[in-house]
């Protein structure tokens, strides 16, 4: 996710724009609207002892790649800067970022089941450039979850994926 602000001081405006991309099977146009909304509520807020009479208008998803339409571009289209902008670009890799994958499940870290979500996560973090260094399954709960997130951390771990649960149980603490 990415946000984008430029000012447009001919109508004393501010333009916002949030880029959202995503690998899984789902778009994330909701993400990329609830970015660019988040942005402008921040700005009103800061704004309004200035200028309180602010308007917040224009809030349109300007185009989505990918899934079962292809490309779809708003009807308003979009301006060169912005085709310039949002042109279609590979991914951004890990590149070699210390990453873990951390599985919460009582029955897995029992041995009474094999999770396959984590090895999935491990194989998606290395085809990114990511460096594993740990891939663990922990039993539901806050502590087991939150001390080994700690000690992650201090290892130099930039991102840990967590994965776990098929619904919810009295021991499903750390959702």
């Amino acid at each position: 996710v990415q946000v984008f602000c430029a000012p447009v001081p001919e109508r004393q405006a501010i333009r916002v724009w949030c880029e959202c991309a995503s690998e899984a099977r789902t778009g994330v146009e909701m993400e990329a609207l609830a970015g660019v909304n988040a942005a402008l509520l921040t700005l009103y807020d800061l704004s309004k002892p200035v200028e309180p009479a602010l308007r917040i208008e224009g809030i349109r998803l300007l185009f989505k790649e990918g899934g079962k339409r292809g490309v779809w571009l708003h009807p308003d289209g979009m301006d060169e800067a912005e085709r310039e902008r949002f042109k279609p670009r590979a991914p951004k890799g890990l590149e070699g970022a210390a990453c873990a994958v951390i599985t919460l499940s009582d029955r897995a870290s029992e041995g009474t089941y094999e999770d396959a979500s984590g090895p999935t996560l491990v194989i998606g973090l290395k085809k990114l450039g990511g460096e594993v260094v740990a891939a663990e399954v922990l039993p539901d709960g806050i502590e087991p979850l939150a001390g080994r997130l700690q000690a992650l951390a201090a290892e130099g771990v930039r991102l840990c994926l967590c994965t776990g649960g098929t619904g919810l149980g009295p021991r499903d603490l750390t959702p």
